[in-house]
């Protein structure tokens, strides 16, 4: 089987090969952490100036319109064959 030497060599790439991975996995949670509550303001503020100007109806209205995914809006579905 592998030395000592061998198998610390190894434990110590591995150690480095996991932490490499959790300092990216932080970075990207710490980006989307980001994106989802600048998206999350932006749904709320846009709401809140529909409500000043027109009322809650308008107000669920542009959210839901901010909430669509490949211009579907949110509840909607997407035609058949789209992706």
């Amino acid at each position: 089987g592998p030395s000592v030497t061998e198998r610390n060599a190894y434990y110590a790439e591995e150690l480095a090969r996991l932490q490499r991975q959790e300092y990216e996995a932080k970075d990207v949670a710490k980006r989307y952490g980001y994106l989802f509550s600048k998206e999350t303001t932006d749904i709320l503020s846009q709401a809140e100036a529909d409500i000043g100007k027109n009322g809650v109806s308008a107000a669920l209205d542009s959210a839901g319109k901010v909430l669509s995914v490949g211009g579907v809006p949110a509840g909607g579905k997407k035609p058949a064959g789209s992706t």
